[in-house]
């Protein structure tokens, strides 16, 4: 296992020197912002953690993961009047998850001049990307009695991009690459970690005015681990990204859980632009919606706030749900906090008020207050 995990990595390397451009030479470079509020408060991480709708920015194959259908909607102010709106929608069959977003970045009132530098209205700029997207599990290899690379998924974005100047268009098209692997599924010692790999923007490039300037094409590898603290969820994640354009860079990410109602995040990010590249963020669940908040710092430009709600749809949403209540009960009564056990059991009587585990779960808890 050690030794396929290292030669996928050799050849992503080997591959990214291939077609590296000099730095500020790509178009598009909208394309590098991620407006998932949760991973950009974690440092933009999430090649390896890809675990939620935001795996649509980081490493598509996450979003095979996903047993429910999810509608998100992002909002990013940026610095001097830039700002991105991102709409996306998650769809899981039995074939796989589909998902469809668009992302427009608004890039504000920008001043006109005309030859001999005199003003003139405002310029009229913005970039636009429309995707489609899919991801699944990857059944595993048998040979010799013995299952290889269990707990693989993959998955891709193609992406129609494009960008306008004045009276000026381009039009682009794009695809991106992720895997991931679940170690955990191979190995019990590595349970709860989770390796990914992706390559992002492979396309054509935009061509403005007969200067045609290729995508910001990246590569990047991650890890992710998930564990238990003190009762709540922790998750962790690393990436290491080599952009085409530029150096290599690093983001690392936490994330807390607080009786999974509120998460605490922060981030640090290597990448050598303007910012400090420390990001701080959190999040809140409300049965079925999330709203995560992420804040970064941009030096004498000022600040960015990135916000985004996401959004559980379907007919099972309920049964994941009561899931999830039963598993936060059960957690309770392993301390000994029957009194938080029962509440949580009474939620998952809510979305459902025949549920024989749940009833029976009270009954148990109510006989060892009575001790």
């Amino acid at each position: 296992m050690k030794k396929i995990l290292l030669i996928l990595l050799m050849v992503m390397m080997s591959v990214s020197r291939l077609i590296a451009s000099d730095p500020g030479s790509t178009g598009a470079n909208f394309l590098k912002t991620n407006l998932a509020p949760r991973e950009m408060a974690m440092g933009s991480v999430g090649i390896g953690l890809a675990d939620g709708p935001g795996a649509l920015f980081t490493n598509p194959a996450g979003i095979s993961g996903i047993g429910h259908h999810n509608l998100s909607f992002f909002y990013n102010l940026w610095v001097e009047g830039m700002s991105a709106q991102y709409f996306s929608y998650i769809l899981p069959t039995g074939i796989g998850n589909f998902g469809a977003n668009a992302n427009y970045f608004s890039y504000g009132k920008i001043p006109g001049y005309d030859a001999s530098g005199t003003g003139t209205s405002n310029v009229d700029a913005y970039d636009l990307c429309f995707a489609l997207a899919y991801g699944r599990d990857i059944p595993s290899l048998k040979m010799k009695g013995y299952e290889l690379l269990k707990g693989l998924s993959g998955g891709l974005n193609f992406k129609v991009i494009q960008g306008k100047l004045e009276k000026e268009t381009a039009t682009a098209f794009g695809v991106d690459l992720g895997i991931k692997l679940d170690l955990g599924k191979s190995y019990d010692a590595l349970r709860g970690i989770s390796a990914g790999f992706s390559v992002k923007n492979i396309g054509s490039g935009l061509e403005f005015d007969k200067e045609k300037a290729p995508l910001p094409v990246s590569y990047g590898v991650g890890v992710g681990i998930k564990r238990e603290l003190l009762g709540e969820e922790l998750n962790l994640g690393v990436d290491m990204n080599m952009p085409n354009d530029n150096d290599m860079y690093v983001g690392t990410g936490i994330e807390y859980w607080i009786k999974d109602i509120i998460a605490v995040r922060a981030g640090y990010n290597s990448k050598k632009d303007i910012s400090n590249g420390l990001s701080l963020g959190i999040g809140i669940k409300a049965d079925i919606f999330s709203l995560n908040y992420a804040f970064v710092s941009y030096g004498d430009l000022g600040y960015t706030h990135r916000m985004g709600m996401d959004i559980r749809l379907g007919s099972h949403i309920k049964e994941v749900l009561v899931k999830k209540a039963i598993k936060r009960g059960v957690a309770y009564m392993r301390e000994g906090k029957y009194p938080e056990a029962i509440l949580e059991f009474n939620k998952a009587l809510q979305y459902d008020s025949t549920n024989v585990e749940a009833l029976e779960l009270i009954r148990e808890a109510n006989e060892k207050l009575s001790w």
